[in-house]
């Protein structure tokens, strides 16, 4: 039956050449709403992408970051995987910007967590962030002895390069029972950081945490004269870089470890005062969840803090 056979019905080559028609106009006006949107996107872009325009971006993007809390702050601290992929970022950017401001930020984080990895020390996330001072330790990089951080790649030898296997080796001594090998090691890697600051070399910034291991060492072994005596000498050496109102994981982990010795010392009292600074220091530095904040809150009898 041919379509114009059936009355009122509309014939199909008319709805066909109808449709054509309008497929042409939608068509026509995707074309023209494009063209007007790459000439908008044009006319907002940089007249030239040079080198000052990409510069002065990066700049902006780094100082809004620094100055603002990231929203993984609430299940990542600073010393984590996602913050170390932004250092590397801020790192890179120190060595173009032409100022020490991205430097001196990097500096600040290092004395934050006192140039510690996250709590699993042997977790390739929690050594992220740590790991960026080591990438300014190459000898063959002179650009550190510019901003005079020569004690801050010393210190981050300590943990990623051969000076530090010494100390790594004791942990794992320790672990395995062996304290007087243990013990041995700590005293080796003391006399070296020690030698080296009597020859003017850096090595201060590193020495109140290798105190604070054999501390904890020689307590493990008995020795709780000498254990208090190295505990206030790390904590004298780490106080003696801050300013009032200054809060850091190496000065919560030096009140923390003295706080533990005069404990198995019998002496509670002084030791819940040190333990109670500590866990304020940590508790701000590494945050409530931290085992060394936890430790903190159990010596002193303050809880830490919710951990979700």
């Amino acid at each position: 039956m041919s379509p114009r056979a059936v009355a009122g019905r509309p014939s199909l080559s008319l709805n066909r050449f109808e449709f054509m028609k309008n497929l042409a106009l939608l068509t026509l006006l995707a074309v023209m709403l494009a063209g007007c949107a790459q000439n908008r996107n044009l006319a907002s872009r940089p007249a030239e992408l040079s080198a000052p325009v990409i510069l002065n971006s990066m700049k902006k993007v780094a100082d809004w970051q620094l100055t603002n809390a990231s929203p993984s702050d609430a299940h990542y601290q600073g010393n984590s995987w996602t913050y170390g992929a932004f250092y590397v970022g801020v790192m890179a950017l120190d060595g173009i910007a032409k100022t020490p401001k991205y430097h001196d930020a990097m500096v600040a984080v290092g004395k934050k967590f006192d140039w510690q990895p996250g709590p699993k020390a042997y977790h390739a996330d929690d050594q992220c962030a740590e790991e960026r001072a080591a990438d300014r330790a190459d000898p063959a990089d002179d650009d550190h002895h510019q901003h005079g951080d020569d004690d801050v790649v010393a210190h981050a030898r300590l943990h990623h390069e051969g000076a530090g296997m010494w100390r790594a080796q004791a942990r794992i001594a320790q672990q395995q029972g062996d304290i007087g090998h243990a013990l041995e090691l700590e005293n080796e890697g003391i006399a070296i950081i020690e030698g080296s600051m009597k020859q003017g070399k850096a090595g201060a910034q590193a020495l109140p945490s290798l105190l604070r291991d054999r501390a904890g060492i020689e307590a493990a072994a008995g020795q709780l004269q000498d254990a208090e005596k190295d505990a206030r000498h790390a904590l004298a050496l780490v106080q003696a870089g801050m300013r009032p109102g200054d809060v850091s994981a190496a000065n919560g982990r030096a009140q923390l470890a003295l706080a533990r010795i005069l404990s198995t010392e019998g002496k509670s009292e002084e030791a819940r005062g040190f333990a109670t600074e500590a866990l304020h220091q940590l508790k701000e530095s590494v945050g409530p969840d931290h085992p060394d904040t936890r430790g903190a809150a159990e010596l002193s009898g303050i809880a830490a803090g919710p951990t979700g």
